[in-house]
């Protein structure tokens, strides 16, 4: 049995006799390409009544075919195949990621199939937060696209061009190499006051700071980096920066097996000492098939386990001086947190 089935259900048999894993076209889950293999964007449903094989069944049946899968596909006919698969299985308790599945839905399947359903949300998070090494090994790929890319923004800041042409050259570079994980951010001047900040036709000026936070994907796996340019900067802006990468250097070498998320988000907010008020989000955040995933650095973050991938991720937003961030993705080994990408 693959491996990451036999996860799921030595997680769930103790709950359920049977998991549905769905995935639509308004709410894609990539737990159901997690376990399959099917690309992101192909939508379907997984059943498995632990006393028989998994069905899985799709919507693009040939996108899902040439993707290789791990289970062979059939073809959605319509919603009533759901059902009929649930009905004929005789499973008593199945198991649903609440999430992905609306309350109109439900109530019909358990009108039509006769079945009890538990809850069975963040057992499949907490399974992809340790990754292997094909997994690593696409994100590897993905930090590299994305290093590249520095290189092109590297060459490009200067004042007078706008965000929106550094984002143009960016999102370009990753289709061409790969995919885009996410919009990227280019936030300059008073835009970089703001957390998630899109491009816009806003030229940058001397002495304004310049965040910029984007990543590539690869094989459907992510990664995410943020690097921040001065311009002409004033000496304010050299300090703060200076301040925060003492810090992100500081994390990234004391992090280790067996800390929580917490313990060392608020390790973060003691090393930056009076300037933590100016930073107003988490530590860092799990990567994967996501771009944000499960482990978290921040408050009530859990154990961080070896073969973790996750972000490092400290900043500043000075009114007055400007935002600062500092973002390496990286994985978790016995010799500390290794980033996927270095040398930027």
């Amino acid at each position: 049995m693959d491996k990451r089935l036999k996860a799921l259900k030595d997680e769930c048999k103790e709950k359920c006799d049977a998991v549905l894993i769905f995935s639509a076209a308004d709410n894609t889950n990539s737990n159901l390409t997690y376990l399959t293999g099917i690309p992101k964007e192909v939508t379907g449903f997984l059943f498995w009544n632990f006393r028989g094989k998994p069905s899985l069944v799709v919507s693009d049946y040939y996108n899902a075919l040439d993707s290789k899968p791990r289970i062979k596909p059939t073809r959605r006919k319509s919603k009533e195949h759901v059902y009929e698969l649930i009905a004929s299985s005789n499973a008593k308790v199945i198991g649903i990621e609440e999430r992905y599945l609306s309350y109109a839905f439900v109530k019909k399947l358990r009108r039509k199939a006769k079945v009890r359903f538990v809850p069975i949300d963040g057992i499949l998070s907490s399974i992809r937060a340790v990754k292997d090494k094909n997994e690593i090994k696409a994100m590897k790929k993905a930090s590299k696209i994305t290093k590249e890319a520095f290189y092109i923004v590297e060459d490009m800041i200067r004042p007078g061009i706008t965000e929106k042409e550094i984002e143009i050259a960016l999102v370009g570079y990753y289709l061409d190499q790969g995919d885009i994980a996410f919009r990227p951010i280019v936030a300059s001047g008073r835009n970089s006051m703001y957390i998630h900040s899109r491009p816009t036709r806003k030229k940058i000026k001397p002495r304004e700071t310049v965040i910029i936070d984007m990543g590539a994907s690869y094989n459907g796996y992510c990664s995410d980096f943020t690097r921040t340019f001065l311009v002409e900067p004033k000496v304010k802006q050299l300090d703060m920066v200076s301040k925060l990468i003492d810090v992100w250097v500081e994390l990234k070498e004391e992090v280790s097996i067996g800390m929580t998320g917490e313990e060392i988000y608020n390790l973060a907010r003691e090393k930056l000492g009076p300037l933590s008020k100016h930073w107003p989000y988490a530590l860092g955040h799990g990567v994967g098939l996501d771009v944000h995933e499960t482990p978290s650095l921040g408050p009530k973050g859990g154990e961080l386990l070896e073969g973790m991938v996750f972000t490092i991720e400290p900043g500043l937003h000075i009114p007055g001086i400007g935002g600062a961030r500092f973002e390496d993705t990286g994985v978790l080994t016995k010799k500390g947190f290794v980033p996927l990408a270095k040398g930027f």
